[in-house]
């Protein structure tokens, strides 16, 4: 989540900036339509994540917010940013609840308080990396760059997901009362 989280806190913190560079006045408008997307993506998913569908919706929205990332970044109107805004609120909205959740399925009912500290500690700190991480570079790029190149922070985090954490998940999560 730390690497998903870096590409959160860049576009929170950067995106007025972004928008402005790009002459673009609707900021709000953005985080409006992102908001949006977020909300609804958290209401009708829910019913995929508890029919089990954990993996496909976190690999829907990783590849979603891998789609935004370099979308906002390259912009070249006002609609094409406000559409990035959409699309990175739905990754954004389905990956934050499903990975919480996915944690939870790992932790014993005595260790969720740590699982989930753990997990917000990750998104903190991505959140703050990639606010000082964009901050850092924008002296020596432009902020749509830095938008493109996030993406490869995305895609590692993809790589990490599908090697390390599906594995891991598979073996070490705990059973429903069915045995599933």
């Amino acid at each position: 989540m730390f690497f998903i989280m870096v590409a959160y806190g860049a576009i929170i913190v950067f995106v007025g900036v972004h928008a402005a560079q790009k002459g673009f006045s609707n900021v709000g408008t953005f985080f409006l339509c992102f908001a949006a997307a977020l909300f609804l993506s958290r209401v009708f998913l829910t019913k995929l994540f508890d029919k089990g569908y954990v993996f496909q919706l976190i690999l829907v929205g990783v590849v979603l917010v891998a789609a935004g990332m370099p979308w906002l970044g390259f912009a070249w109107n006002p609609t094409q940013f406000l559409v990035a805004g959409i699309i990175n609120g739905f990754g954004f909205g389905i990956l934050m609840p499903t990975c919480q959740a996915a944690i939870n399925n790992l932790a014993d009912s005595r260790e969720r308080g740590a699982a989930n500290s753990t997990y917000l500690v990750s998104y903190d700190l991505g959140m703050g990396a990639g606010s000082l991480l964009v901050g850092f570079l924008s002296d020596k790029i432009s902020l749509g760059e830095i938008y493109g190149y996030i993406t490869i922070l995305i895609i590692l985090s993809a790589a990490i997901f599908v090697f390390k954490a599906v594995p891991h998940y598979h073996h070490n999560r705990l059973k429903d009362s069915a045995g599933r």
